[in-house]
């Protein structure tokens, strides 16, 4: 990374995070902690074990050796704490049906599916095939076959998909490609491209990719926004100019998470925050929850 691009990086968030921005900067460039989301088709006790009352399987704090079982399925998901957020801000229920519109690599998706203890109803989508064939490798790891068959897994760009022959559904996740400023500041050559075009052309295609997912949802249907991104212009922002559109009649559903805080109009965790339990480090993530009225 040149002078010139770093001095650009930490003036581009510096001026939405002002004073909290050396601390935050320093905790993005630590290594995200991980938790180990059991499979319920793989393993049903454990000794070592986190509650954490909330509606989700339980944790290891530890990576764990693999093993067989019965489906001869992985055990375990690492999977960061905050990335679970995104997933119970859905309120799955057994009959709802589901699309989780940038779905890979597949974490979230199998929460989906553990949520809904059924792969009916749910429409898996992404816009690589690359990341298509990663996603379906996670779903035959974790999955019995008999729920692996009951899956929709679709290979389409999210901002078109309303034009394909689908049914509207209950709840939607967008989990919209982003900034990702930790995986940026730790990789020198994905700093060396980094310029501030680059969030505000990622906030404009999150805009595209909410619209579409607004014509696919039911009347009071729930859609899940969410990015790890720290830009204010590809959270906040980008869901205040998608409610100010005249033809959107949208609630804001507010959160209350033991981890974050509540923004304008989602609510934030941050490698900053600390929860009780778990420490700090968790995130970057944001989520901001919709019903359409």
């Amino acid at each position: 990374m040149n002078d010139r691009s770093k001095k650009s990086f930490d003036e581009f968030y510096q001026e939405q995070w002002n004073k909290h921005w050396p601390e935050l900067k320093e905790s993005l460039q630590l290594e995200s902690p991980k938790l180990a989301r059991l499979n319920q088709w793989a393993i049903e006790n454990t000794s070592q074990k986190i509650e954490l009352d909330l509606p989700f399987h339980f944790l290891w704090s530890e990576k764990k050796t693999l093993f067989q079982n019965e489906h001869n399925l992985s055990a375990y998901y690492l999977m960061d704490f905050a990335s679970c957020l995104p997933v119970l801000a859905l309120d799955l229920k057994k009959n709802d049906s589901l699309l989780d519109m940038c779905s890979a690599p597949g974490g979230k998706a199998l929460m989906i599916i553990e949520q809904k203890n059924s792969g009916e109803n749910i429409y898996l989508n992404d816009s690589s095939f690359p990341r298509v064939k990663r996603l379906y490798s996670v779903l035959k790891e974790y999955l019995p076959k008999s729920k692996l068959a009951q899956i929709q897994t679709l290979h389409s760009d999210g901002r078109f998909l309303f034009q394909k022959d689908l049914s509207s559904f209950d709840k939607i996740l967008l989990d919209a490609p982003c900034s990702s400023e930790r995986h940026v500041l730790q990789n020198v050559k994905e700093l060396k491209k980094w310029s501030p075009s680059r969030s505000r052309l990622l906030a404009k295609r999150q805009y595209q990719l909410l619209k579409a997912a607004w014509k696919l949802l039911k009347v009071n249907g729930r859609l899940v926004y969410s990015t790890c991104s720290i830009s204010h212009l590809e959270n906040d922002r980008t869901i205040e100019k998608f409610l100010t559109q005249k033809k959107i009649q949208a609630k804001v559903i507010r959160q209350d998470w033991p981890l974050g805080e509540s923004t304008q109009y989602g609510w934030q965790v941050l490698p900053t925050h600390n929860m009780k339990k778990l420490g700090s480090g968790w995130g970057p993530m944001y989520i901001s929850v919709l019903e359409k009225l």
